[in-house]
């Protein structure tokens, strides 16, 4: 039994229902296929024929790995295509601009991404170099794995609604996630490995505090946020329980930080609440500086697509800044980003939405976000 007594929220899913145009989102949405997504540089043009990557995918047992979501991935980046295998295994990749590519795939109903060949670090991937015209195989086989099971449980005994999260223990990287059972219950098929876990318990609002730094915020406490500041800078929250709590400050016109000053909640100064006692957490928020991330969503003709875009902390996987929209073509922009690596989400006018160069937030492509420094992404729906 796991004790489950540190209540979470989930900021993604608080970020994108709440945020950025007011469109409807789904949090389901998050681990929603995609059937090709290319994140390339500006400037760059689709090559006219490219070359070919194709192979058999099975499992441990030797047995087709059938819906298996594949991606390629360019050395430098610039190019990132996907598809799923057939019945028999098979998937085939093509119009891939001539370069060095990485290849990965998610098995169906498991968490976990593997890299050719039986890798589940991108830097010890294979790398398979495609040239022009060019066909080349990349097989693979899913590794053997165990399984983390167990129960969540609250202090009264009762199961806990949540979504549990699995993370590397080395690096804390992030591998997948799925939700608890209504009975409490969890297990995940793992390659052999060290791992730690995060339930973020749902229903719950204060473990992630969100506190708006606004004197008139653009909605009230009671709209999701536990507390929000007053025309003086102060705000207070009551009735915490006795943990060691992240303090989040988010507003529009600022850079979001964590208490002690940090860019995610993992490497945030966490606040230690006693019973009966107060303690301060203030913070001091910068309205310059921070990073800038601009860039057109296209279709594969390359004409402009109505689309919202959010940035999410590469290594915790949390919003670190308000999403922006794209309304009749015009480029995106998300600006005073703190300092970071982070991955980009888009979500479509036609409800089309995935993540920039990857399946999930685990294969995204990463974008390292620097202060005073403005980074073009181009996103192509194909």
């Amino acid at each position: 039994m796991i004790d489950a007594v540190d209540p979470q929220t989930t900021q993604r899913e608080r970020i994108l229902r709440k945020h950025a145009l007011r469109r409807p989102l789904l949090y389901a949405a998050l681990t929603a296929t995609v059937a090709a997504i290319a994140a390339v540089p500006a400037g760059s043009a689709a090559a006219a024929t490219g070359g070919t990557i194709t192979g058999h995918l099975t499992d441990a047992a030797g047995n087709p790995a059938a819906n298996a979501f594949v991606t390629a991935r360019a050395a430098d980046w610039s190019t990132t295509s996907s598809a799923m295998s057939d019945a028999s295994g098979a998937y085939t990749i093509a119009g891939l601009p001539a370069n060095d590519y990485t290849v990965s795939f998610q098995p169906q109903g498991e968490i976990f991404t593997q890299y050719l060949h039986q890798k589940f670090v991108p830097a010890d991937a294979t790398h398979f170099a495609v040239a022009e015209g060019a066909t080349v195989v990349a097989d693979d086989q899913v590794v053997r794995t165990g399984a983390i099971a167990g129960t969540l449980l609250g202090r009264d005994g009762a199961p806990v609604p949540a979504r549990l999260s699995v993370f590397t223990a080395e690096g804390y990287n992030w591998v997948g996630g799925k939700d608890v059972a209504a009975d409490g219950s969890f297990s995940v098929a793992l390659p052999p490995s060290a791992y730690k876990l995060e339930f973020t318990i749902r229903g719950t609002r204060v473990q992630y505090t969100c506190v708006w730094i606004a004197a008139q915020p653009p909605w009230s406490s009671g709209d999701g946020c536990p507390a929000v500041t007053g025309a003086d800078g102060t705000y207070s929250l009551a009735g915490l329980g006795p943990y060691a709590w992240p303090v989040q400050f988010v507003q529009r016109n600022y850079q979001w930080r964590w208490s002690g000053n940090a860019v995610n909640r993992h490497e945030a100064t966490a606040v230690t609440v006693r019973p009966g006692r107060s303690v301060a957490a203030n913070i001091k928020l910068r309205s310059t500086a921070g990073g800038t991330l601009t860039g057109a969503v296209r279709d594969a003709a390359g004409n402009p697509l109505d689309a919202s875009v959010y940035a999410f902390d590469a290594v915790s996987g949390e919003a670190v800044q308000f999403g922006s929209g794209t309304p009749d073509g015009t480029p995106y922009t998300i600006a005073l980003i703190a300092p970071q690596p982070v991955k980009l989400w888009y979500v479509l006018a036609d409800g089309r939405r995935g993540w920039a160069g990857g399946a999930d937030l685990a294969s995204a492509t990463t974008y390292q976000v620097r202060n005073n420094k403005t980074l073009t992404v181009n996103i192509t729906v194909t």
